[in-house]
């Protein structure tokens, strides 16, 4: 599946957000029962109540297997820790919450995948397109890029606009027709990834 498909109309800022005021009261539930937070993640005490169809922990990893999902020690912990936090949440609402957090991580992993193969003058155009309403034209972004490839040194002496833009069309971040370019919705949910984290500047 394209990336483009998968998270169209999905403004990161609100994800954390979203998830919060749908499950906010098992999560309100949930954190009354911290009994500590660490780097290995949260642990809980006992039940301050009576928990819906909780999950079982029992979990027979080996067909999970069998149907193509292999896993290590790590991946089981991890699994086991999440299914019994998964079972302080209503039963009705379990997928959404489970497919709202796998959607969650895909695209922050796609995301942070980006930004280690993104050049700085890359996001500089995005931020440029962006500022200019979500579309510039093709000559005002070849523009951009020549001053940019000038501040490199001889970084940059034997590229091209279309060498160097090509890596935002491959990401997806932005598209090109004859006389403009475009910001798309992975684009600007990139930026705001980018802004949400703080993230640097990156060279070039």
């Amino acid at each position: 599946m394209a990336i483009i498909e998968l998270i169209t109309g999905l403004a990161w800022p609100t994800v954390v957000a979203a998830t919060a005021v749908y499950f906010r009261d098992e999560i309100r539930n949930l954190l009354r029962r911290v009994s500590k937070i660490g780097l290995d993640g949260a642990e809980f005490g006992t039940s301050m109540g009576q928990l819906s169809a909780p999950i079982s922990r029992d979990i027979d990893f080996q067909n999970l297997a069998a149907l193509g999902f292999d896993g290590t020690p790590v991946i089981e912990t991890v699994e086991r820790k999440l299914l019994q936090q998964v079972s302080l949440v209503q039963e009705d609402k379990r997928i959404p919450f489970l497919s709202r957090l796998l959607a969650q991580a895909q695209i922050e992993l796609f995301f942070e995948r980006t930004y280690a193969f993104i050049y700085g003058s890359q996001i500089d155009l995005l931020r440029l397109i962006q500022s200019a309403g979500g579309r510039i034209s093709v000559s005002d972004a070849e523009a951009f890029f020549q001053e940019a490839k000038s501040k490199t040194g001889s970084y940059y002496d034997r590229a091209e606009f279309p060498d160097w833009f090509s890596f935002l069309m491959r990401s997806e971040l932005a598209l090109q027709d004859h006389k403009t370019i475009e910001l798309t919705p992975v684009g600007r949910e990139f930026i705001s990834y980018l802004n949400s984290r703080g993230l640097p500047n990156k060279a070039f």
